[in-house]
């Protein structure tokens, strides 16, 4: 049976699909930063950004730590969010 209310328009759908997988990168790297710190209970805030600087590459990521008891940290990516990898968390977070 044909539906009568009208189809959502391919850009809207574009963005829906851009949205979830942007929201997919902001949960991977959350994770990744989690499995690297010694508080379960630390808030981890992810933002891409467009950067202004000189010899910036556009977009960048920003990972803020917040954990009771401790200074915030602050992970700075020169790359989008779905272009962080392990190893560049791995860099700025080295293990014990």
């Amino acid at each position: 049976m044909r539906s009568l209310l009208p189809s959502e328009p391919p850009a809207a759908q574009d963005a829906r699909v851009l949205r979830g997988r942007h929201r997919s990168a902001v949960a991977r790297l959350k994770r990744l930063v989690r499995e690297r710190l010694r508080s379960a209970a630390a808030t981890i805030s992810v933002n891409e950004i467009r950067c202004h600087e000189p010899g910036c590459p556009g977009l960048e990521t920003v990972v803020l730590i917040l954990a009771t008891g401790r200074s915030p940290r602050r992970l700075r990516f020169l790359k989008p969010v779905a272009e962080v990898t392990a190893t560049d968390v791995d860099a700025l977070m080295p293990g014990p």
